[in-house]
């Protein structure tokens, strides 16, 4: 699947704006300070403010924020089908998941499905949390307390191999939104990242280098060394050792003498990057997650009557 570069990407409650026209508008109410909400063109708005709950439900990607733990990975590395890669698919599945699931270790489901019960009508219930998530809606999920404990499971790890799959490794190459234009393409990217890392959000970026084919990685915390600023990445094709602990910043990307360099031990090295791709399908998914937790916190308050008004 490729992209034609005249289609407008059209999503519930923003579809006024063709992305490829007005992504300057959306993505700069989307990155704004957390402490700064400010309405983007949902049709969430006239809701949140007849519920009063603007303030602890804002529009922008601060919704995102829930802390997510370090072992929010995907238990399997890369996979190969029909003899493509499938970086992009891992890559942005744990996207989703990240900012999409709600781990519930001691919650139960009614028929108390979880690692130690996975009958029939439980492998379908799980079956049909992942389905929501993969179509943008936020879900909890009982009984699992992270994403590297849910893909472990045996029953659990195909239905989310199958939905990596199912992501085109091809993409629409478009550039996405960048906030600050140096002339430097590379740096702009690498001050994005940074500023969408501290925004709450994991962007999924495109690389390539004279090592590296064609590779898709996540970028999810920033590190700094004295005056020096590290990005943290996820990569597909390396795992923590040993498998289910906390993820550490050892794989990264820095910015040095004008170009972008992946350290990584899957080719193990330093590697100068030649292709560094923030693409503007990054824009329209980080949209829809913020209008998707924001419905959610939305719902989530109106039934605990924690809003000062109704909605009739």
């Amino acid at each position: 699947m490729v992209y034609d570069q005249k289609t407008s990407i059209l999503m519930k409650g923003i579809n006024r704006y063709p992305l490829d026209e007005n992504t300057d508008k959306f993505m700069q109410c989307i990155n704004q300070p957390i402490m700064t909400p400010l309405k983007v063109t949902s049709n969430l708005d006239d809701l949140s403010d007849a519920l009063g709950c603007t303030k602890d439900c804002p529009s922008n990607s601060s919704i995102l924020d829930n802390t997510p733990p370090k072992q929010n990975y995907l238990a399997f590395s890369n996979l190969t089908s029909w003899g493509i890669g499938r970086c992009r698919g891992h890559s942005i599945v744990t996207q989703q998941f990240n900012a999409l699931a709600i781990w519930d270790k001691e919650g139960k489901h009614a028929s108390d499905c979880g690692p130690l019960n996975m009958s029939k009508i439980c492998k379908a219930y799980y079956k049909q949390i992942i389905k929501d998530i993969i179509k943008f809606k936020v879900a909890s999920i009982p009984g699992f307390k992270n994403l590297y404990e849910f893909s472990s499971h045996p029953d659990i790890a195909p239905m989310l191999k199958d939905h990596v799959k199912a992501v085109p490794h091809t993409y629409y190459s478009n550039g996405g939104y960048l906030s600050t234009r140096t002339g430097n393409n590379h740096l702009d990217i690498f001050l994005e990242l940074k500023h969408r890392i501290k925004n709450s959000q994991e962007p999924s970026i495109a690389i390539k280098s004279s090592e590296i084919s064609d590779h898709a990685i996540t970028a999810y915390d920033i590190k700094s060394i004295g005056d020096k600023d590290y990005i943290c990445i996820r990569d597909p094709n390396v795992m923590p050792s040993p498998r289910g602990t906390d993820i550490a910043c050892d794989t990264y990307l820095h910015y040095e003498n004008g170009k972008v360099l992946y350290k990584t031990s899957v080719p193990k090295g330093e590697h100068k990057l030649t292709k560094l791709i923030l693409a503007q399908e990054e824009d329209w998914r980080t949209v829809k997650y913020v209008d998707a937790r924001r419905k959610y916190c939305i719902e989530e308050k109106q039934k605990g009557n924690e809003c000062p008004f109704s909605v009739l």
